[in-house]
């Protein structure tokens, strides 16, 4: 394969497939990420909301459950858990 340099900035089809299979995996993810419409990064972003979120409630719960008050949190994380 000739690996001269080209009039475009970007590669060919041939210098990407050329590339080992991390480096092609590590565009694929970045093309994924900075999709135009922006989706792929928006469904990520929101997931990692959820899980910090879930986190806050669980160290909440432990607080509550310190100080001995209601297990309305519980059921709510149960509930919000089993809707999702």
């Amino acid at each position: 394969m000739d690996l001269t340099t080209t009039s475009t900035t970007s590669p060919t089809v041939e210098e990407t497939n050329a590339l080992p299979d991390k480096v092609r995996q590590y565009i694929h993810d970045l093309e994924t990420r900075t999709s135009t419409e922006g989706k792929a990064l928006a469904i990520l972003e929101l997931a990692n909301e959820r899980d910090a979120l879930l986190r806050r409630v669980e160290e909440l719960e432990r607080e509550v459950a310190l100080t001995g008050e209601s297990k309305t949190w519980r059921l709510r994380l149960h509930w919000s858990r089993t809707l999702n």
